[in-house]
């Protein structure tokens, strides 16, 4: 005859058997827990430096389609660049003396280009903006700037140079 009754004899769980598959289940799913943490913040710290470095290509992409625009003609040897706190002015984008391309730096965005194609790009903070050449006379520029907490230096020439502004041929 079969009994109905629970734990009569050695065919039930004890209550210690109990308690201690318990904190053997709580252990492992503890373990898991923090480990499943730690592969949340790396992957966060992963997904913002990606961030960070898509964001600084597209800065540098665009600084250099920019400053590759500026053509001063051969004999424009009075050619400046305006470099103030937080922006910049070029002459001769596309090799005319007046049309300018301008890199400036409002609210956590720096915004490059000309009158006719800028780009805006946030979460970006400029950090400097130098000319790159020898006397007085530039041969290109150098932005530092700062994307998701890390920082990049562009540099970048001009598409020609006036004439001894660069001693190679």
């Amino acid at each position: 005859m079969i009994s109905c009754r629970p734990f009569q004899g050695d065919e039930g769980f004890t209550l210690l058997e109990t308690v201690i598959a318990s904190l053997a289940f709580a252990a492992i799913g503890l373990v898991l827990v923090v480990m499943s943490s730690s592969v949340i913040r790396a992957s966060s710290a992963a997904q913002a430096e990606a961030r960070g470095a898509a964001t600084a290509m597209l800065v540098d992409k665009a600084i250099r389609e920019a400053v590759d625009s500026v053509s001063p003609p051969f004999w424009a040897c009075a050619f400046k660049i305006d470099v103030s706190k937080g922006s910049c002015l070029i002459p001769y984008a596309g090799g005319i003396a007046d049309a300018m391309v301008t890199i400036s730096a409002k609210d956590s965005a720096l915004s490059i280009g000309t009158a006719e194609k800028s780009v805006s790009l946030s979460g970006v903070e400029l950090k400097s903006i130098t000319s790159i050449g020898e006397d007085g006379e530039p041969l290109g520029i150098s932005v530092t700037y700062t994307a998701y907490g890390k920082e990049y230096e562009t540099r970048a020439c001009f598409s020609s140079f006036p004439l001894g502004a660069s001693d190679e041929p």
